[in-house]
């Protein structure tokens, strides 16, 4: 009768261990993937399209902003804000 192959606790690296270095590849692999290159020049004009942009209607973003202002009474970033009647 012959045993099954099997190593003794002692030739095997402590779990802790093999998790630590699982870790730190995942971590690794990951932030390999963040990198950031600026726009080339030529990339410049595809990011400049409205579509591109956060708000596609400037003069909306600025009349909602203004609406917000004088029902909150609060000062945005469009400059300074006045009472919560609406005049600046």
């Amino acid at each position: 009768m012959t045993t099954p192959l099997r190593r003794s606790p002692r030739e095997l690296p402590p779990r802790g261990a093999v998790w630590g270095v699982l870790v730190v590849l995942v971590f690794s692999a990951l932030a390999a993937g963040c990198t950031f290159a600026p726009p080339k020049p030529w990339e410049k004009g595809e990011l400049a399209r409205p579509a591109m942009q956060f708000d596609a209607d400037r003069l909306e973003a600025r009349n909602q902003e203004h609406v917000y202002q004088s029902k909150e009474a609060v000062s945005g970033g469009y400059g300074v804000g006045g009472g919560g009647c609406g005049c600046n």
